[in-house]
This record gives structure tokens, sequence and C-alpha cells, in this order.
């Protein structure tokens, strides 16, 4: 097996916000910011764009040498999902999968603060 690489680029600290004078911020950041706020996008978009490009989603991903696990809670605007898996590197196959795609809102909804669930 490879090594796996050790050097890692240093990166800027995360923005206080998604936007800079009403466009968004674009880049690598370490860190994280308190709380997604699309409000001040310019040019504003209507509602049926916002609903439909609606995205965000909470991922954990767990692993060592032997395993990894990987666990998502996502919400579309329109619709959710979420997903686990836990992949074995030693075999290079998937153990386990579930799925479930449920209604947004009633089954599941994902917080603008990331820490807020």
């Amino acid at each position: 097996a490879e090594p796996m690489a050790t050097h890692a680029q240093a990166m800027n600290p995360a923005p206080d916000a998604v936007l800079h004078e009403g466009q968004p911020r674009h880049g690598r950041y370490a860190g994280r910011i308190a709380s997604i706020d699309w409000a001040g996008l310019q040019p504003r978009p209507g509602w049926l764009w916002r609903r439909l490009h609606h995205k965000r989603w909470h991922y954990v991903g767990l692993g060592n040498a032997r395993l990894f696990i990987g666990v998502a809670i996502v919400d579309l605007g329109w619709t959710c999902t979420a997903f686990a898996y836990l992949f074995c590197r030693q075999q290079r196959r998937l153990l386990a999968q579930w799925r479930q795609d449920g209604l947004r809102g009633l089954q599941a909804r994902v917080s603008d603060e990331p820490l807020d669930g």
C-alpha cells in the first residue's frame, strides 16, 4: 500500500460570511462559517430558483487503516435523503450500505448554522 500524503497546503481562515459585496466567495478555507446566509446575493434569485437550488448537508466520515464509515443527511430543498455505508479498505468493497429518501421538513432538515444540525 502506498503511504498517505503527509503534506498539506496552508489555507486561509474561513471568512465571516459566504458573500462579499453580494457575490459568493470562492476558495478553500480552514475552519467554519458560523452561519450560511445567502440573503444578500445579488442579483436576488426568484423563489423557484432558490427552491430548486437549495442544498444543505451534514456528512461525517470516520476511518482507520481497515474500515471507513460515511454517514450523511442531505436537504435538497424539495426533498431529502440520508445514507450510510461501511467500506472495508483491505477487501476494497462495501460491507454495508443504507439509504432513505424522505419529505423535507417532515423527515429531515439541515440548518443554516453548521453546528445546529
